[in-house]
């Protein structure tokens, strides 16, 4: 996305994150590799769709930094609902350093 290429992908992890169908890329879902084609022929056939597509994964993926990502990240965690932060019941030591963890998610 970034060098400006139309990106065709499965809706899963950071694709399914990033990419907004027929916007800045093409997905298909995860099980049907029958989209996949269809909509890597449909950009290969479509000259006015794949330029807006490339035009706007380059502008979308300028956004895009390592601190974005993170502040993205925190949110997510600190957004939680707090039953949803701690996994069970106990407390777990760190017993080289004696200090204290509770799991999160």
């Amino acid at each position: 996305m970034a060098s400006g290429l139309a990106v065709i992908a499965y809706d899963d992890a950071a694709a399914s994150e990033h990419i907004r169908h027929e916007e800045n890329g093409m997905k298909a879902p995860l099980t049907l590799n029958e989209r996949f084609i269809s909509g890597a022929l449909r950009l290969a056939n479509q000259p006015t769709l794949l330029n807006r597509i490339r035009a706007q994964a380059r502008l979308d993926a300028l956004k895009l930094s390592w601190h974005s990502q993170i502040e993205q990240f925190e949110q997510l965690v600190l957004n939680q609902n707090p039953k949803a932060r701690c996994y069970g019941t106990h407390k777990a030591t760190n017993k080289a350093s004696n200090k204290q963890s509770v799991p999160l998610l």
